[in-house]
């Protein structure tokens, strides 16, 4: 017949269990409390002498300790600061005021050169970059070739001196034979477009109908 006041195996099984347990519960404990980052708590230190001392360490002997309820966290992480934004410009406010393209014949009408002549207005308050197109067109505005270009401008109305984009010679066939072709018949060349847009921003503006003015040299 068993005796009952002796604990069976599951019951001491039991008992030996739940210090183990309790230990290890402990342990997880400490271990959180040793990786976490300290928070102190600031203290006002009023001395004899009247003197008021902030600390995160308890006052000394002697001091009056005043709770500020503040805590202080040295290892807390900074939060990040966000860089500014940078500062971009617009093309709406550039314009090309006016312009007009110098097509200038030398050595008899051996040699012709295109140079565009234009006057710019930056409303911008910083420099800009301006990435442009000029298009050669004929009466009929068919595009006969086209040019690109870039032009850092201040932020100020800039007149610009002539900017050569185009040179090339006309070879001759003989008599009766002025023209001979070359890169493309500069003769049917009347009108010009210009489209240009900054580098930070895309967005296009144009100047349609710009004069062609032939020179003689």
């Amino acid at each position: 017949m068993p005796n009952r006041l002796q604990p069976s195996v599951r019951n001491l099984r039991g008992q030996r269990g739940m210090p183990q347990r309790t230990a290890y519960l402990l342990s997880c404990i400490s271990i959180l409390a040793a990786v976490s980052k300290p928070v102190l708590a600031i203290n006002k230190c009023v001395g004899a002498d009247g003197r008021v001392v902030y600390q995160d360490a308890p006052c000394m002997a002697g001091s009056k300790q005043i709770d500020t309820g503040i805590a202080n966290s040295p290892e807390a992480e900074a939060e990040p600061v966000s860089a500014p934004e940078e500062r971009k410009g617009e093309t709406s406010k550039v314009s090309l005021r006016h312009a007009y393209i110098s097509k200038t014949i030398k050595r008899d009408g051996a040699y012709v050169s295109f140079a565009m002549h234009s006057a710019w207005l930056n409303k911008n308050k910083l420099p800009v970059r301006i990435n442009y197109k000029i298009e050669l067109l004929d009466s009929a505005k068919t595009v006969l070739k086209a040019y690109t270009y870039y032009l850092d401008v201040g932020a100020i109305a800039r007149n610009e001196s002539p900017r050569p984009f185009e040179s090339f010679a006309v070879p001759k066939l003989g008599l009766g034979h002025k023209y001979a072709g070359g890169e493309f018949d500069h003769r049917r060349a009347t009108r010009a477009r210009v489209t240009y847009h900054l580098e930070s921003d895309r967005s296009e503006q144009v100047l349609d109908n710009i004069r062609v003015v032939t020179e003689e040299r």
